[in-house]
């Protein structure tokens, strides 16, 4: 089940119905010129990037008001920081957008589809023929689109990083727990041994 509401979608869950949390998180950057892109190609708007980061169209800081149910309008502190990094590092199985396969490969591992002796070889292969055209064709369309993004430290470059403060120090964060493998190795054993309903405890 995919939603970008992570509290709404929570309510469906239940003691005796559960649910594991994963997701893929982009550079706030480049999200943010990829949504603005999309408003501009769909004539939603017609205007240059740094005007579209102080109009009504433009959402800040989109991963911490997720994940931390916060409202557009919400003013946004370190505790929403904090409690974001918690919900990552506790209840999450964290993918980059920046490498998707190894994404992918955890998830498999993960979910132990590859120990699934009712899948065939063959399927198996097709399976992973289906996933690397997937993640190649994905590739093809960012490097058409990676001459249209800002420049990493240009004047609009850092306007997002300032507009984005808190998903910044957010996904700065997930990339250091996407390197943690000896998280990453106990979530999975945790996943394995379905202690209980939840995804991991405090460790």
């Amino acid at each position: 089940m995919l939603s970008p509401e992570l509290f709404r979608i929570s309510t469906i869950f239940s003691p005796t119905v559960h649910g594991r949390l994963f997701t893929l998180l982009r550079h706030p950057v480049y999200l943010t010129f990829d949504r603005y892109h999309n408003l501009v190609t769909n004539n939603i708007i017609q205007m240059p990037i740094d005007k579209y980061l102080y109009s009504s169209y433009f959402d800040d800081n989109w991963i911490t008001r997720s994940i931390t149910n916060s409202e557009k309008n919400d003013l946004l502190s370190d505790h929403h920081v904090k409690f974001a990094k918690e919900v990552l590092r506790r209840k999450c199985l964290l993918g980059l957008h920046e490498n998707v396969q190894e994404f992918v490969n955890r998830i498999e591992r993960f979910f132990r589809w590859n120990d699934d002796e009712s899948v065939t070889k063959i399927e198996k292969i097709r399976r992973e023929t289906c996933l690397s055209k997937i993640i190649e064709e994905q590739k093809l369309i960012e490097e058409e689109m990676f001459s249209q993004y800002p420049k990493e430290g240009s004047y609009v470059w850092k306007l997002i990083e300032k507009k984005q403060k808190f998903d910044m120090e957010i996904f700065k964060y997930a990339i250091a727990l996407f390197e943690d493998e000896a998280l990453i190795k106990y979530k999975i054993q945790r996943q394995r041994s379905k202690f209980n309903s939840d995804f991991v405890d405090g460790k």
